[in-house]
C-alpha cells in the first residue's frame, strides 16, 4: 500500500501544480498561528470576528512535495493570511482551488471533506483505492 500511496500524494501534488493558480509570496502575510489542525473552522471564525474578509480553500504543497488541503484568509488589504500556520507559510507553496461561499460556512467540514475526495477520485485509481481502502481520513491530505 506504500507505494501506491507514495504515488498518489505525487500525482496530487503535480495535479495541483498543473491544474491551480500558485498564490505569490508577496501577496501573503503572516497569520496568527494557532497550529491546531482545524484551518476550515479557524479561517471561518476569522469572518465571523470581522478580522478578514473571505475564505479560499487551497492545497498548500510543502518543501518535500506534500499536498494539503487546507482554509486560508484573505483581508481587507488583499494580502492572503494563514491563521492556523502562522510564520509556517514562508515554507510553503498554496495553490487557488476558490474562494469559498458564505452559504458554505456552516457545511465547510464536508467542503475540506469533498475537496480531498476529487483529488483522491481524479488522480487515483478506482480499483487500487477500494482494495486499499484509501479514503480523505487515512490518506493524510
Amino acid at each position: 500500500m506504500s507505494k501506491y500511496k507514495d504515488k498518489l500524494i505525487t500525482k496530487i501534488s503535480n495535479h495541483t501544480k498543473s491544474q491551480y493558480e500558485l498564490i505569490d509570496k508577496k501577496d501573503m502575510r503572516m497569520g496568527i498561528g494557532l497550529f491546531n489542525r482545524a484551518c476550515h473552522r479557524n479561517s471561518v471564525q476569522k469572518i465571523k470576528e470581522g478580522a478578514s474578509e473571505s475564505v479560499w480553500a487551497v492545497i498548500a504543497i510543502n518543501s518535500y512535495g506534500f499536498p494539503i488541503v487546507h482554509f486560508i484568509n484573505k483581508d481587507s488589504d488583499g494580502k492572503f493570511v494563514d491563521n492556523t500556520l502562522g510564520w509556517e507559510y514562508e515554507y510553503l507553496d498554496y495553490y487557488i482551488v476558490d474562494k469559498v461561499k458564505e452559504c458554505d460556512f456552516e457545511n465547510i467540514a464536508q467542503l475540506l471533506l469533498d475537496i480531498k475526495d476529487d483529488l483522491i477520485s481524479k488522480c487515483g485509481n478506482k480499483f487500487f483505492n477500494k482494495i486499499l481502502n484509501i479514503k480523505n481520513d487515512n490518506l493524510g491530505i
